[in-house]
């Protein structure tokens, strides 16, 4: 196995452009380590982010949040501004497995991971954050509901890095519910939500909802549902909202840690509860 380390990301491009599906992209290496050391992955070529001082660059401002592909989630947990313009983001990256993890570990390496019951994915679908998708012909946006599209799959191309998350913080709300085994243990099932009040009313919600499938979800009925309401009668109806979030998540993993049936359960406890806790 060749290790590549390009020191600026044009020479990175060229270098994925080059050897397409043959090279895998380390960032943090926090999931690709084990997958090399298990041999449940055998790239012909390595590509190391880390000497690209570019992709380390976290911009945190009232009007947009931006960080690149080297940002570690210790760096999001502990930065003052973004506890500020985005808590919620802040907090998921520090229920992130362990600190050792997540002082190497990064949201945009875990995100293309794409492993179940990961953090960081329900935060940014929460946030309506976008990805950006480079190759050597140019950059796409994707948005984080579309990043993710079955186990350990994403959108990206075989020529393709994601080098960038953007979100604009807005003032809302949130919450983060988290059910695992032990601290540092991936979530049987997790429930990110976001809601912002304008005027006494329910301006925008999201729940974002993960460890429960191939995918991270957003429970997009039941946000509709949400919109217009009064933080009263959100409150009032937090178990009709919870059931509702829980069949439309429809989770279809079972595994040794729960079944299906009981994440569907956890959902909808997680959703009831958060909404009576930020409101």
């Amino acid at each position: 196995m060749k290790i590549l380390v390009p020191h600026h990301l044009n020479e990175a491009l060229e270098m994925k452009q080059q050897y397409g599906d043959q090279a895998q992209v380390l960032a943090g290496g926090q999931s690709l380590s084990v997958l090399l050391q298990k041999r449940l992955v055998s790239p012909e070529v390595l590509i190391y982010l880390g000497e690209i001082e570019e992709l380390n660059t976290l911009i945190v401002s009232e009007e947009q949040v931006r960080f690149g592909a080297m940002v570690t989630n210790s760096r999001l947990e502990y930065s003052q501004e973004l506890k500020k313009i985005a808590p919620l983001l802040s907090h998921i990256c520090s229920v992130v497995a362990s600190p050792h993890v997540r002082n190497l570990g990064t949201v945009i390496g875990n995100l293309c991971h794409a492993e179940v019951g990961t953090d960081p994915p329900q935060a940014l679908l929460a946030l309506d954050a976008q990805i950006c998708a480079s190759s050597v012909k140019g950059t796409r946006w994707i948005p984080a509901i579309d990043f993710i599209t079955d186990f350990f799959e994403t959108t990206l191309e075989e020529d393709e890095i994601a080098t960038e998350i953007k979100l604009s913080p807005t003032k809302c709300k949130s919450t983060y519910f988290k059910h695992k085994v032990r601290s540092m243990d991936l979530a049987i099932a997790s429930v990110a939500i976001a809601i912002q009040i304008q005027d006494d009313k329910i301006a925008s919600a999201r729940l974002a909802i993960g460890g429960i499938g191939p995918k991270p979800i957003r429970a997009l009925n039941t946000e509709s549902s949400l919109i217009g309401i009064t933080p009263e009668a959100a409150i009032e109806n937090a178990d009709h909202f919870g059931s509702s979030a829980s069949i439309e998540a429809n989770p279809s993993l079972s595994d040794s840690f729960a079944p299906a049936k009981y994440r569907k359960h956890l959902v909808r406890i997680a959703v009831s509860k958060g909404i009576r806790q930020i409101l």
